[in-house]
């Protein structure tokens, strides 16, 4: 998640009916007035648009949650793995012929690219069968074997996984230093997993149903803009790590599936499954991070209603997660 005061920079004023910074960026591509529409934000802003006659998705995010270099890099894999049959969503060129374009304001430097939007709907984990269970997995080691054989570009990458960690975890307050801690032992467990080069490549890293599009038994993929590198198990337990609470043997029965596809096109080492319980672990304390970040040095007066609830939600979010991982470092001791 972005830091809410960016957040506002755009969603105030829209949420107003004002001109924002997002209506500025969509002219750099033959964008159609008033066909631009807000679907969510979260570690960037996403939004509907017409060009001529097709619709797109713009996507906009702050220098400061991703730079240039981190976007450039990101689309890099994407045309990497379009040029080998993966279903992407490519980015589409702007007129001025660039794939990234930057926009300078007052409160700092905005970077936007238009995507083509891929035509299909999304499924919830509840409403997928079998066979898109297993495609699922297929799809994910597919491009784990894609990624053995990826080079980046000399001047431009995405982050590794020390990076990743160290970026995050530095947002965490000294007063849960028993956090930092923690996070410290995982890095070091995720680097001895790293020396295996068969199992460790640049990932999507967010990989979960809600970012693939099904038409009808075609899957495609979506939102690489947290891709890293890390060793393969951690895009498997981000992808899965919802269906942990689910009831009724549902999560169970998705990730029987989701394994089956996944060891149906590549191995996996031979202790995967304590991998996985560790990288579950490990993300738990990322994305207390993430949201510390997202709220570093915001000031609550005059809230507008959509970020005055959802203040109220994250309030509660936090109390709830700092018991959790309290609970996780206990597990530990025992």
């Amino acid at each position: 998640m972005m830091n809410v005061n960016i957040m506002k920079l755009i969603i105030d004023p829209y949420e107003s009916g004002k001109e924002t910074f997002a209506h500025q960026m969509a002219r750099f591509w033959n964008y159609k007035e008033k066909t631009l529409k807000l679907l969510n934000t979260s570690s960037n802003f996403v939004f509907d648009l017409k060009e001529n006659n097709s619709e797109r998705i713009l996507r906009i995010s702050h220098q400061t949650e991703r730079t240039l270099e981190l976007v450039q890099a990101e689309l890099d894999f994407i045309l990497y793995l379009d040029s080998q049959k993966i279903p992407v969503a490519k980015p589409i060129p702007s007129n001025n012929g660039k794939n990234v374009e930057q926009l300078q304001t007052e409160h700092g430097t905005f970077n936007g690219v238009v995507f083509e939007k891929i035509p299909g709907d999304y499924i919830d984990l509840e409403d997928m069968e079998e066979w898109q269970m297993k495609d699922w997995g297929k799809m994910m080691a597919r491009m784990h074997n894609l990624s053995l054989s990826y080079t980046a570009h000399p001047e431009r990458r995405r982050r590794f996984f020390n990076e990743d960690i160290d970026h995050w975890k530095k947002w965490i307050p000294e007063t849960e230093i028993r956090f930092k801690t923690k996070i410290d032992e995982l890095k070091i467990w995720v680097k001895k997993l790293a020396e295996n080069e068969n199992q460790f490549g640049l990932i999507h890293y967010d990989m979960s149903y809600d970012n693939f599009i099904w038409s009808g038994k075609e899957l495609s993929i979506i939102d690489f803009d947290d891709s890293a590198y890390y060793p393969f198990e951690a895009d498997i337990a981000f992808a899965i790590d919802e269906i942990q609470t689910m009831k009724n043997g549902t999560g169970e029965r998705i990730f029987d599936a989701f394994i089956e596809g996944y060891l149906s096109q590549r191995k996996l080492r031979d202790t995967w499954k304590q991998e996985m319980e560790q990288f579950f672990v490990l993300e738990n304390f990322l994305k207390y991070a993430r949201m510390r970040r997202a709220y570093n040095n915001v000031q609550f007066e005059n809230l507008l209603p959509w970020s005055e609830e959802m203040y109220k939600r994250h309030m509660v979010w936090f109390t709830k997660k700092e018991i959790k991982l309290d609970a996780l470092l206990t597990k530990k001791k025992n």
